[in-house]
Formats: structure tokens, sequence, C-alpha cells
């Protein structure tokens, strides 16, 4: 029998967008109509996490481009690399470089060893020992300090 849901303290709900999905995210976050429809879900969300999302990038897709141009920043928080940041030596996941994966006015957690996905490494965001790294800084309080 699954466990019963605990309401949070504000009502709200935690979203995980991986690569594009988060992206997708903040595009769902904001009071800005987006194809025809206001999604506005900052109303129901209280904590945006963004696992690899790529939010600038060389050769950035129109979407993107629109979400970069519509939402700059944070306001509410190999050859892939080429393409993202110019330098095919860029720090990364083995997908998206560091650089681009960092968002303007939010807070940054920067994994080692850690891969976009299964073909470009064993580890990846999801895998529950790297999830234990960091959860706990989508978990802690406001203003707590990171653990490392």
């Amino acid at each position: 029998m699954p466990a019963p849901q605990q309401p949070t303290p504000s009502g709200r709900v935690t979203v995980v967008g991986h690569s594009s999905g988060g992206i997708m995210l903040r595009l769902f976050l904001d009071d800005q109509p987006f194809e025809g429809r206001r999604w506005n879900g900052r109303a129901r969300v209280d904590t945006l996490v963004m696992l690899g999302s790529p939010h600038t990038a060389l050769k950035a897709t129109p979407l993107r481009q629109r979400v970069a141009r519509q939402l700059p920043g944070c306001p509410f928080a190999p050859a892939a690399y080429r393409n993202s940041s110019g330098d095919a030596h860029d720090r990364g996941d083995g997908l998206v470089p560091v650089s681009s994966a960092l968002l303007e006015g939010s807070e940054s957690v920067v994994l080692e060893g850690v891969a976009h996905g299964g073909a470009f490494g064993p580890r990846w965001y999801g895998t529950p020992e790297v999830v234990e790294r960091w959860w706990p800084v989508v978990a802690a309080p406001a203003g707590a300090a990171a653990p490392q």
C-alpha cells in the first residue's frame, strides 16, 4: 500500500525537469500566455529543479530562444557543447555544458561525475546516489547552506 500523501507547508509542489523539461517548466511557471494559454504554474509550484537544462546555446532552437527572451535569468530561480557554448572542451554532463546549465539568479549545484543520461555515462541525475546529492539542496530551508 502506498504511503499517504502529505500536503506541503505551502500547499504547493516541487517540480523537476531534466534537460529540455526544465525549459518547458520555466514556460509553465510564467504568467504570460504561451501558445494561446496562460499556465501560471507559479501559483501551484514552490520550487523548480532543473537538471542538465540547456538555458543558453549558440544554435538554440526557436523555442529555447523564445524562453531566453521572455524569461531571462531566474525570476522565480563534445559536439553538443560546441552548439551550446562554442567550446568542445567545456565542462559538463556530456551533452549540456555547465555554462549553459547555470541560470542567472538561481541557486546552482554542479555535480562532478554526473552524466546527462545513460548514453553519456553510468550515473545520471536520476540515479539514486546522485539524487541523494542534489535533493538535500532542494529540501533545505531557504538560505540554508548547501551540502557538498
